[in-house]
């Protein structure tokens, strides 16, 4: 099932509940980069309700910054990176944050 899917069903929390589908997704994320954002952007407002893929979102967010097909708008990033709670890498969540708000 798509992470969409599930969230039209109401069954986000399968995701954390389903380890071989969070470890996929775990994987995946990080890589999203050159998707386009229209295609992106859904799903990675979805997946900021997980907490648990916090830092993968992250990896995500910072991968899409100057990725030519899937760059991300600055105001939209800051508001999905500004909800993150990163329990990794904080260092550069505190960076990105820095720069999105320099890129307004």
């Amino acid at each position: 099932m798509t992470v969409t899917r599930l969230y039209r069903q109401s069954k986000l929390a399968a995701i954390v509940a389903e380890e071989s589908l969070l470890r996929r997704i775990r994987r995946v994320l990080p890589v999203t980069g050159p998707l386009s954002w229209s295609v992106k952007y859904p799903v990675y407002k979805i997946l900021v309700a997980l907490p648990e893929l916090h830092n993968e979102l992250l990896m995500a967010l910072r991968a899409s910054q100057h990725d030519l097909f899937g760059d991300v708008p600055a105001q939209v990033s800051l508001d999905l990176v500004s909800s993150l709670e990163v329990t990794q890498d904080v260092i550069a969540h505190d960076e990105l944050l820095k720069a999105l708000r320099n890129r307004k």
